[in-house]
């Protein structure tokens, strides 16, 4: 019995061997490993970071671009408006003072008194009053400028004309009229650029003489603020006379 025991596997032993014969998981240091997955990280990291970078400056360059089209044209209207208050047109250096006659387009007091004193000082031989409202009799004008004389005379005046261009017209059809080839045009000085432009389209043969008149209103704004609203408005007006159709009103045909 006890050869028999010798022999064979107790419980405890067979346990006991199976436990040692079990394979041992061991670690196996690969020389460089521990690096590698920080390394992986690293080059991960860089290369977002240099895809962030890019995209970045892309936007960048985006927002430079967005930033010049805009400002390129904002620049140029600028300058184009400093052109036209500085090229604002005055009668010419070599300007005799004389003419065949005088046209004066309404808008304020201060034209019609500055065209008067030019027919009252023989610079020309008959006035128009251009643009004059229906409602407005010549007695009435007469009487607000004081020269009833003049008026009954000298001073004709368009009720048809409610615009430049048909100021232009009107204009026209008057020195048609009286076979004049040399106008003095009275205006505001803003406004005289977009006059002399429609007055041209309509008579290109004939010498338009500007007179610009200062409409710088005495008013309790500040000169600066009325100045800046009158021209800016009027160097838009200007500009879309500019790109306009070259076909005048009609007015004056009809």
């Amino acid at each position: 019995m006890s050869e028999i025991a010798k022999i064979g596997w107790t419980r405890r032993q067979a346990a006991q061997h199976n436990r040692d014969a079990q394979p041992t998981a061991q670690r196996v240091n690969v020389p460089g490993s521990a690096m590698t997955g920080r390394e992986n990280g690293s080059k991960t990291s860089r290369g977002a970071s240099s895809l962030l970078e890019r995209a970045s400056g892309r936007w960048r360059l985006l927002r430079q671009g967005l930033a010049a089209a805009l400002l390129a044209p904002m620049a140029l209207f600028f300058a184009g408006f400093a052109l036209f208050v500085l090229r604002s047109p005055t009668p010419p250096a070599d300007f005799a003072g004389q003419a065949d006659g005088i046209v004066v387009l309404t808008g304020g007091p201060q034209r019609i008194n500055e065209a008067l004193e030019l027919l009252r000082n023989h610079q020309g031989r008959r006035l128009l009053i251009t643009g004059v409202h229906p409602h407005t009799s010549e007695r009435r004008l007469s009487q607000l400028s004081g020269e009833e004389s003049l008026f009954s005379c000298c001073v004709d005046i368009d009720r048809i004309a409610a615009d430049t261009r048909g100021n232009a017209a009107e204009a026209s059809r008057w020195a048609e009229q009286n076979h004049f080839e040399r106008l003095i045009v009275v205006t505001s000085d803003y406004h005289m650029a977009r006059a002399l432009l429609e007055f041209s389209r309509r008579m290109p043969n004939r010498t338009l003489t500007p007179w610009p008149v200062s409409a710088l209103p005495e008013l309790s704004i500040p000169p600066a603020l009325v100045w800046a609203r009158m021209w800016l408005a009027e160097y838009v007006k200007y500009l879309l006379a500019v790109v306009a159709p070259a076909a005048t009103t009609r007015q004056a045909d009809i």
